[in-house]
């Protein structure tokens, strides 16, 4: 009986503390598969890790464990990997393997869930050589034998992620299979895996693209009838190239990891974890050293190279649209100018035409275009009365030069002082302008005489009118043409007075 309450003990403090029933690597800071089936493949590419991890350094049978992992994606959604381990405790060595699949599902945009399951193969083994025995009794103890034992379980994992956004759980150890050890013929022990549950969570920040990352990070871990553990800290990137941080981890103490990525494919990082507590007395701390190797491009990185083009590419798009929308707009706002145009050209020779065929007419009938009421009067060229055969008699003409106004210019804009209003000479002018008050008259031509042109003002002295005229013209189509330039400087209200 004495020697299964001794190798019980064994068992029991092996076992039941939470560090000894799962492996322990602080790798899934960089290589989250370790602890979750859900992320294998989840670098997008095959990556391969090996380390090794020496536990409180000082302490004669603490642990030490071996590791290799290998995991990548099959297709776009799903994953496959593996892990092999070797730890030992003292005389208890623990062989474990596990192979993963996941798949994964989008959500919404950026926003994706995968599931992970893991089968587990563990061989347990005692080596009783490296025993010291007080009882020369216990032949089991005296014969140094190898005492093994095999068990099989399973894993559960989940990831989303978002963006910079991180969150994993898993439940390694889900089935919680036995495991039993022959001792001799009529002796066993039995004792059980405990279930797991771990979740993390972290979130990357670019403070500068491309050259500084900042990621906060935290990890829990709890399994029934052990203390709750829990890790917190950050890590940082810079130029995507050399990593850091430090954490802290509950029942440990402070751990600080330091690593490097080298032409995107080899990764090799460093782990110290400075002891706490009572402990802190009988070790220097633990140790940690592992070697990463990606295969195949830098998936990542062709990833976010993509991402960048294809937002150039929208954005670029959405700059020619609006471009191509003025443009558009232009054309519309021309060819409206255009037409508007073409209709006032048109108005304007239907005008001419009018006028012209009124003084044949008129000829016919002999009457001279000198007793024309119309050409006396101020009738915008663009506003024709003369649109037919119509005539008017001697009496008319008469009596329409008798109420015709008087045209007075009072300012001829030679800087000449206070003039003497003298009467308007017959010809082609261009009307600019009318004004009630006087002084409005002269300020308009001012701004015009600034400009260049020959202005002045004339005085309607029946209706008590000014107006801004230009130069004389000899004939009509040197007018309109002079019509047409005034407009285009500012003044669209611009006519041409035929006064004969």
């Amino acid at each position: 009986m004495k020697k299964i309450t001794i190798i019980f003990s064994i068992l029991l403090v092996a076992t039941t503390g939470f560090s000894q029933q799962i492996n322990i690597s602080n790798q899934y800071l960089v290589n989250p598969y370790f602890n979750n089936p859900a992320y294998a493949g989840s670098n997008g590419n095959v990556v391969a890790f090996a380390g090794v991890r020496k536990q409180w350094v000082g302490i004669e049978g603490a642990p030490f464990g071996r590791y290799i992992s290998l995991n990548g994606p099959i297709s776009d959604n799903m994953g496959l990997g593996g892990i092999f381990t070797v730890d030992q405790t003292d005389i208890i060595e623990r062989f474990n393997g596990r192979l993963s699949y996941n798949y994964g599902i989008t959500l919404a945009e950026e926003h994706n869930l995968t599931f992970g399951i893991e089968g587990q193969i563990e061989q347990f083994s005692l080596n009783l050589a490296n025993v010291d025995v007080d009882d020369v009794d216990d032949q089991v103890l005296l014969s140094g034998s190898e005492i093994n034992g095999t068990t099989f379980d399973g894993s559960f994992g989940l990831r989303y992620n978002w963006k910079g956004l991180d969150i994993g759980v898993a439940v390694p150890q889900l089935i919680e299979s036995p495991l039993t050890l022959g001792m001799d013929g009529n002796t066993n022990i039995t004792y059980e895996h405990a279930r797991h549950y771990l979740a993390n969570v972290s979130y990357q920040y670019d403070l500068k693209e491309d050259t500084l990352s900042l990621k906060p990070i935290a990890m829990v871990r709890y399994a029934a009838n052990s203390p709750f553990h829990f890790d917190v800290g950050v890590l940082a990137l810079w130029q995507n190239m050399l990593w850091g941080g430090v954490l802290y981890r509950k029942g440990t103490g402070i751990v600080g990891i330091l690593g490097v990525d080298l032409y995107d494919k080899f990764s090799f990082g460093y782990t110290y974890e400075m002891p706490m507590g009572k402990i802190a007395s009988h070790t220097s701390g633990s140790h940690e050293v592992f070697l990463g190797i990606q295969f195949g491009k830098n998936k990542k990185k062709d990833d976010k190279l993509k991402k960048w083009v294809e937002e150039q590419q929208e954005k670029t798009a959405a700059i020619l649209d609006s471009l191509n929308s003025k443009i558009d707009n232009l054309n519309d706002l021309s060819n409206a100018e255009l037409e508007k145009k073409d209709q006032k050209i048109n108005q304007l020779e239907n005008d001419i035409d009018g006028l012209s065929k009124r003084l044949d007419d008129l000829k016919k009938k002999g009457i001279s275009s000198s007793q024309v009421s119309t050409e006396s009067r101020d009738v915008p060229i663009t506003q024709s009365a003369a649109t037919g055969s119509e005539t008017t008699t001697p009496a008319e003409e008469e009596s329409s030069k008798a109420s015709e106004p008087e045209l007075k210019v009072i300012s001829s804009g030679k800087d000449n002082g206070n003039e003497t209003p003298v009467t308007l000479e017959k010809g082609y002018y261009v009307v600019v302008e009318s004004f009630r008050v006087l002084n409005h008259a002269k300020r308009a031509q001012k701004v015009l005489k600034e400009k260049g042109y020959t202005v002045m003002v004339v005085h309607n002295t029946k209706k008590n009118w000014y107006f801004v005229y230009l130069e004389q013209f000899s004939n009509l189509p040197v007018a309109l043409k002079e019509m047409e330039n005034i407009r285009k400087s500012g003044f669209s209200d611009a006519w041409v007075h035929i006064y004969k």
